[in-house]
């Protein structure tokens, strides 16, 4: 099994990581549909068994009209391509995988997270990987999404031992 995780945002990106931690791909966000089809497909033949950690996004008020429309239809890209190759999707927000992985912290003047805390936890956890502010959260979000299954199949583990 691997896990993808989606940074869905033009400037995000996508990481692919093995049930035991290895990283498989990275890739920034390709930026057009045709590209993002092309990515999604040569994993799926490559790697058959996918589970999706995506973030659960949407627009602010802080957004102009043009960069929330760009952005909610790249949202709408990356999971129309998940829909056609059968990838089971888990939609999470940013504060529960944030702070599940250790990266709460205050809001800088604007309103916005420091990116640099993302990227170092990143470089933390694959050292030697070259990570970037795009591929860092998508890098994390598959983590999340990795020790997620390892946590269900060992508590499903427990369960089956508890009743016999």
């Amino acid at each position: 099994m691997t896990i993808l995780g989606a940074d869905p945002g033009a400037s995000g990106g996508l990481a692919l990581l093995s049930l035991d931690g290895r990283v498989l791909e990275v890739v920034k966000m390709p930026l057009t549909p045709k590209a993002l089809v092309l990515t999604i497909s040569a994993f799926v033949v490559e790697y058959p068994v996918i589970v999706v950690t995506q973030e659960h996004v949407w627009t602010s008020p802080q957004m102009g009209v043009v960069s929330a429309g760009t952005f909610m239809r790249n949202v709408g890209r990356l999971e129309t391509a998940f829909a056609v190759f059968g990838l089971p999707v888990s939609l999470v927000t940013p504060v529960k995988w944030q702070r599940a992985m250790g990266l709460v912290r205050p809001k800088t003047p604007f309103g916005t997270k420091d990116k640099n805390i993302n990227k170092a936890l990143a470089a933390s956890l694959f050292p030697g990987l070259t990570i970037s502010h795009a591929t860092a959260d998508a890098l994390l979000l598959a983590e999340y999404g990795r020790q997620l299954i390892i946590m269900e199949a060992h508590e499903h583990g427990e369960e089956e031992r508890g009743s016999t």
